[in-house]
């Protein structure tokens, strides 16, 4: 296991209770140099003319987030002035060995320290006594069962990196856990929202990429009142020079702000590309773009600023290289993803953009960043922060030695950030996007070349990528009972793009009982769960909830060739507010789905899931989605509600298999199939479709007959005006379709509370008589999440 800083010798400068001063080396191990919070162990002292004291050793931990030092006590100690404005203190407790009191909860002391120096002082009972440090690793304190555990917050300079050298056995894994994991309760649930936040751990032990930023002062820009901090540059560590701390996000007192932008909410419709661009296939990238010449004109005295466009299922983040309002022209330094249509949005962000409480700008050749404080924000009191790390954990193999049998238990992280690599010539251009999905973001927890690797009830927030990959070689690694929110990128990548070398196979991996809420902060399209060329895992019990694009996207091939994808599970998630977050803007993209496959999958299987409220923007908001070459894939007994294209839609594929789902308040339509081909599509039978508007429930191409559907109940709110595939049921089924369906007036009614409002979890029934449960068990559809039932409860 690789540490941030890993030496171990340390000067200290000593004070005691009579005010004299004793010089003194030591040696220790803990987190202290690199990470800010640390558990800090004496095995003894050694006086600097090396003759030897009497052993007393003690064991401090230090808890708690750090705060800046204001009129700090002079603790006599000739090497420190805590009152120069570059410490932060945290309490000390204590573990063992120190006098004062025995209640380990209760401080015993404080601790100081230089964010960006090598300094820090102890103030405890006894006694004060200073240090120097060159270095430092971990000390982990026996749990008293055999364990070990961490606590406190600790600020990474680098990515924690554990090897084949740390792995355990199957019968003694080695642990890195935390110290303690509580979960507040219901107090803590908004009744405004219809989740179970009310379940949130909250962790005592944070890994943290990120730094406060400190020296803020106020300022006025174009008469608005702002804080503005110079920011310095990250240091350099071991082998990496110092560079400059950029960043995409910042965080005050925890919670994500705003990077300035324009218009502040939603985009403005592009009107076209620019000539030169105009000839280039739909996935050919644009470098000028036409805007309403009105618009321009306030953006052309920005200098400098960035174009984000959402255009189909992607999102491209590019530099602008000028602007021409007079002619409604943009150029940008960098190549959008794809060409975008007339319509598609567009916003800018830049310093001039700021004009909004809550938005800020770093101005990266200034090191400077900006902020418009909020309502009630004080500069005094404000923490605010940046990531400085690109990732927080690597867990890999080197060739054929494997990382086996490591858990990480209660701990969160947070402050990783990934952005497109700058190119050496600032004109040249880079890429500003991936093809789908986000996929070329990274992790802020990488494991690959792993097996029997599990991460257990920890939390992944605030950081500008995805949570965790399971990249290549991974098998029978677990994800259970973690919390990953507040990202820029998606939750969980397993596999790979390719397909894999025999032996470097990924497969056979869990994630089970996550939440994976308020993704995509940063790249739109990220997804929930991204499997791609990766067999035989299983996607389970989840909430998967708030994000703009697609919930569980499985597959990495287009059509009918060789695919690595079959034989994975997706059961009993929630996957809700796809598209469109609950309470938020939008939908900015399109082509999305709760769950979506591509390419051949023999075995794959979607059952027991809770699909509801999936929006596109423009085409294709579907519950259950079948893109191109989706194959020998069987989804049953899946609930999905409330989407704007159709509960279930296959592009083209071949032999799927569609029965027991239940079908409802699709907008647009209620399912659809796009691509006619020779052989059977797929099979559509045993299932609920309610449709409570009149008009078309099948959308798209269903005349060539290659499919078969059988024995299904339609609900419609008029069976005079409902159509099937362009005609009435009775000509529907004249043609030899969906023999044995019936159709019926809607009876499935959602429960209200005594408020008159929706009950939590949702509870849906029918009459005992409805033809619904003719095909449908209530049982089958019910989860802790959402309750079916026969009669009104």
């Amino acid at each position: 296991m690789k540490r941030t800083t890993p030496t171990s010798d340390a000067v200290i400068n000593q004070s005691t209770p009579d005010g004299g001063q004793e010089p003194t080396n030591i040696q220790r191990r803990t987190v202290i140099g690199g990470a800010l919070a640390a558990l800090l162990s004496f095995p003894g002292r050694t006086m600097a003319q090396g003759q030897a004291v009497p052993d007393d050793s003690f064991v401090l931990l230090l808890k708690g987030l750090y705060q800046p030092v204001v009129d700090a006590p002079n603790l006599g100690l000739s090497m420190v002035d805590l009152n120069d404005g570059s410490y932060s203190t945290t309490k000390i407790y204590r573990v063992s060995g120190t006098p004062g009191s025995k209640n380990k909860n209760k401080a015993v002391g404080n601790f100081y320290v230089q964010f960006d120096g090598e300094l820090c002082a102890y103030h405890v009972p006894g006694g004060s006594f200073a240090m120097r440090f060159t270095g430092s690793d971990v000390v982990f304190v026996p749990d008293g069962v055999g364990g070990r555990y961490l606590e406190g917050t600790f600020d990474l300079d680098a990515p924690l990196e554990i090897g084949p050298d740390d792995s355990g056995s199957p019968d003694h894994p080695v642990v890195l856990v935390g110290r303690s994991l509580s979960f507040p309760g219901a107090t803590d649930r908004s009744p405004d929202r219809a989740d179970d936040y009310a379940g949130r751990p909250r962790w005592s032990t944070t890994l943290r990429g990120s730094r406060r930023i400190v020296g803020w002062r106020p300022e006025k820009l174009r008469g608005r009142d702002v804080w503005v901090a110079d920011v310095p540059d990250v240091p350099a560590s071991g082998e990496t020079p110092a560079r400059p701390w950029l960043f995409r996000e910042l965080f005050v007192d925890g919670e994500r702000r705003t990077r300035a932008r324009t218009p502040d909410r939603g985009g403005v419709a592009i009107q076209g590309v620019a000539a030169a661009d105009a000839a280039r296939p739909w996935n050919e990238g644009a470098s000028g773009l036409h805007l309403a010449c009105a618009y321009l004109a306030p953006i052309a005295k920005a200098g400098r600023s960035d174009l984000v466009l959402v255009s189909r299922w992607v999102d491209s983040h590019c530099r602008v290289a000028a602007i021409d309002a007079e002619h409604g022209e943009v150029t940008l330094h960098d190549k959008t993803v794809f060409k975008p249509d007339p319509g598609d949005l567009v916003w800018f962000e830049s310093l001039a953009a700021l004009d909004q409480p809550g938005e800020w700008w770093l101005d990266e050749q200034a090191k400077r960043v900006w902020y418009a404080p909020r309502m009630g924000e004080e500069i005094e009191r404000c923490t605010i922060t940046a990531p400085r790390l690109e990732s927080l954990v690597k867990i890999g193999g080197r060739g054929d030695a494997r990382v086996h049998d490591v858990w990480i238990v209660a701990l969160q992280f947070e402050g990783a950030e990934w952005w497109f690599p700058a190119p050496a010539d600032a004109n040249a251009g880079r890429a500003s996007g991936s093809p789908q999905a986000a996929i070329g973001v990274p992790a802020a927890l990488d494991v690959h070349d792993a097996e029997r690797v599990r991460l257990s009830q920890c939390g992944i927030t605030r950081c500008g990528t995805y949570g965790i990959s399971l990249g290549r070689g991974c098998s029978e690694v677990r994800v259970d009972h973690c919390w990953l929110e507040d990202l820029g990128g998606g939750g969980v990548k397993i596999g790979e793009a390719v397909i894999p070398a025999a032996g470097a196979e990924t497969s056979g991996n869990v994630v089970d009982g996550c939440h994976l809420v308020d993704l995509g902060r940063l790249f739109p399209s990220a997804v929930g769960v991204w499997i791609g060329q990766s067999s035989g895992n299983r996607i389970s019990n989840n909430v998967i909830r708030d994000l703009e694009y697609t919930g569980v996207s499985i597959g990495w091939t287009w059509g009918y060739g060789a695919s690595s994808a079959g034989g994975n599970v997706v059961e009993g998630n929630e996957i809700g507010f796809i598209g469109a977050r609950e309470g938020g803007d939008g939908p900015l993209l399109s082509d999305m789905a709760g769950i979506y496959t591509l390419g051949i999958q023999d075995g794959t299987v979607l059952r027991g899931n809770y699909i509801h409220d999936v929006a596109a923007r423009t085409y294709g908001g579907w519950g259950i989605y079948f893109d191109e070459g989706s194959t020998h894939v069987e989804a049953r007994d899946n609930v999905v509600l409330r989407t704007t294209h159709g509960g279930f839609h296959q592009h083209y594929g071949r032999e799927n298999r569609v029965h027991h789902n239940l079908f409802a308040f699709g907008r647009d339509a209620a399912l659809q199939r796009t691509r006619p081909e020779v052989h059977s599509s797929f099979t559509f039978d045993h299932n609920v479709v309610v449709a409570d508007h009149a008009g078309e429930l099948f959308a798209g191409d269903l005349r060539d007959g290659h499919f078969d559907f059988h024995e299904n109940v339609y609900e419609v709110a008029s069976a005079g005006a409902a159509r099937f595939a362009g005609g009435t049921f009775a000509q529907w089924q004249a043609a030899g379709r969906d023999k044995g369906s019936i159709v019926a007036p809607v009876d499935l009614v959602q429960e209200l509370d005594t408020d008159g409002r929706p009950r939590h979890p949702p509870v849906w029934w029918a009459p005992r008589g409805s033809p619904i449960w003719a095909v449908l068990d209530p049982e089958a559809l019910s989860s802790s999440r959402l309750r079916f039932v026969r009669d009104k409860e």
